[in-house]
């Protein structure tokens, strides 16, 4: 295709056939679309490209051929837009709908296969739990047998500390009975 024979819109650089090209007053040419939107919305009536003023009148700005074709081309575009945004809707919501069957008839299958697994899981899960609370058991019997030991050791530890206390302050006693007295008279020479 030769991209030297295809005209360009200046408003909105679509290609334009030769139907459809509207020829500004300083030769810049743009899509009858846009022509009919520039007319029919009061704007600026400048060429997009070189900014040069033309005159509405002069483009046959009464020529209800014209206004009928690009109104016609407008609803054309706005249907096309419309149709083409539906199709795609559509479409994704086929994809979707397809996957959802496939999803469930797989599902079906995975259903029995995860119910069967959790049961399984389950009466490994409820052994373990009772090997947990047998050992606990078992540890706790154990802590409490250390624990009471332990007591025991230490109420004979302090038993022994005070029978030790009683002797020493026995032997304190007996050994200031001994001790002469170093400040009575007989002790002086």
């Amino acid at each position: 295709m030769n991209n030297q024979n295809i005209d360009i819109c200046a408003v909105c650089r679509d290609p334009i056939g030769n139907t459809g090209v509207v020829v500004l007053d300083c030769g810049h040419k743009i899509c009858l679309v846009d022509y009919w939107n520039i007319i029919n919305r009061d704007m600026v009536n400048r060429c997009p490209e070189c900014r040069a003023g033309w005159n509405v009148n002069g483009m046959n700005r009464n020529n209800t051929e014209l206004d009928r074709l690009g109104q016609t081309i407008m609803d054309l575009r706005e249907d096309n837009e419309y149709m083409e945004e539906q199709h795609e809707r559509m479409t994704m919501e086929k994809i979707q709908q397809e996957a959802l069957v496939r999803q469930l008839t797989t599902l079906n299958g995975y259903q029995e296969a995860e119910i069967s697994r959790r049961k399984t899981e389950k009466l490994a899960l409820q052994k373990t739990i009772l090997k947990a609370e047998e050992y606990i058991t078992n540890i706790k019997k154990k802590h409490k047998k250390e624990l009471i030991e332990e007591d025991d050791k230490m109420i004979e530890m302090k038993k022994k500390f005070r029978d030790m206390r009683r002797y020493a302050r026995e032997y304190r006693e007996d050994l200031v009975k001994m001790k002469p007295d170093y400040n009575s008279d007989e002790s002086v020479h």
